[in-house]
């Protein structure tokens, strides 16, 4: 929250110093936080927590296919090493 646009505006409007400017607790108190009202906070939770359900979904996907991209890697290398070795010894 602190890092959003919406409230970094608000510190640089509060903030205070010619050379380094801070800002002071007293400002950090006047600092608006909007907030949606409680009975629509659920369902926004529920839509955050299901596409972050999708998301680790999607990563679980993506990590088993690196696997086996790695796999098949290993595979061709190790085929290519084999045909060669044999090449060679031939």
């Amino acid at each position: 929250l602190l890092n959003s646009d919406f409230v970094q505006q608000q510190v640089a409007i509060g903030s205070v110093g010619a050379l380094q400017a801070h800002f002071n607790v007293a400002a950090l108190d006047a600092v608006k936080v909007v907030c949606p009202p409680v009975e629509e906070q659920d369902p926004i939770v529920a839509r955050v927590e299901d596409a972050l359900g999708r998301l680790d979904g999607l990563r679980n996907e993506l990590e088993l296919q690196l696997r086996l991209i790695d796999e098949r890697r290993e595979a061709v290398i190790t085929s290519e090493v084999m045909t060669h070795m044999g090449e060679a010894a031939a």
